[in-house]
């Protein structure tokens, strides 16, 4: 006889805004999540434009730059977005990493869940 658990919460996401200048980075990792969709957005911070801030997102560790994560930065400005479905509970890294330019990049990074 095991006691009955709580359903877990619903996740609450994340919502934070920093600045990335020369190859600076910046590190976040979700809870454990529940298997199903979520999306992680890079923006420009509208207040202080200009720059090229990249969003880097693996399931289960932490990116390497270069090397092993799920999103790829294809573009030379702040908008990213990546949509990851999870079969399976698992916590999610990501990194915001400024380009190697000397300009910073002011951005908002937002993640949310689409779980009913």
């Amino acid at each position: 006889f095991s006691p009955a658990s709580k359903a877990p919460a619903k996740w609450s996401g994340i919502s934070a805004s920093g600045v990335s200048g020369d190859n600076e980075s910046r590190k976040f990792v979700t809870e454990t999540l529940l298997p199903g969709k979520y999306v992680f957005e890079l923006t420009p911070d509208y207040a202080a434009p200009g720059g090229d801030a990249d969003l880097f997102l693996r399931i289960g560790a932490e990116p390497i730059a270069n090397s092993t994560y799920k999103c790829k930065s294809y573009i030379y400005n702040s908008n990213e977005r990546c949509m990851v479905t999870l079969t399976q509970p698992a916590k999610i890294f990501l990194q915001t990493m400024g380009d190697k330019s000397s300009m910073s990049s002011p951005y908002q990074l937002r993640a949310w869940s689409l779980l009913p």
